[in-house]
């Protein structure tokens, strides 16, 4: 059975998107909620708890590899796992784990636009100075994939 297509950037909420309060707490309540694969018990495999905090750890970092890394387990296991029979609930949680991390990725780049980066002048080794640069090719990336 082939894998189901990942969704387009274009699918996941983000602010700039329209996401509403109602579709983040939708996504916060498939990460708590998810039902865990059920796998045979055995030392090293993807236990339940190992299940949640991948969620929890994708949510947090938005990389796969970060995930695995943090329980112990390989891309291909988590992948494998995802696809396995029964396993629709933790791909939701997935999804909505990535989802919840362009979220906040959006948002951080949205708060770059708007507050700049501070760039600290030195002179013969001390601070005299700083000034704000703001990132024009960042703010035409947002607005032209938000119109």
């Amino acid at each position: 059975m082939p894998p189901p297509p990942r969704p387009s950037l274009a699918d996941i909420d983000t602010r700039s998107r329209g996401a509403t309060p109602d579709k983040l707490a939708t996504l916060h309540a498939k990460l708590r909620q998810f039902p865990p694969v059920k796998r045979r018990e055995r030392n090293g495999g993807w236990s339940i708890s190992k299940q949640r905090i991948f969620i929890q750890t994708l949510m947090a970092c938005g990389s796969v590899a970060h995930a695995c890394k943090a329980v112990g387990m390989s891309r291909e296991g988590a992948y494998a796992l995802r696809y396995a029979e029964g396993a629709e609930g933790f791909a939701g949680a997935w999804e909505a784990a990535l989802a919840l991390a362009a979220q906040r990725l959006a948002d951080a780049a949205y708060e770059r636009v708007l507050e700049g980066e501070v760039i600290p002048h030195f002179y013969k080794g001390e601070l005299v100075g700083e000034r704000v640069k703001h990132d024009n090719r960042l703010l035409m990336f947002l607005l032209r994939t938000q119109y």
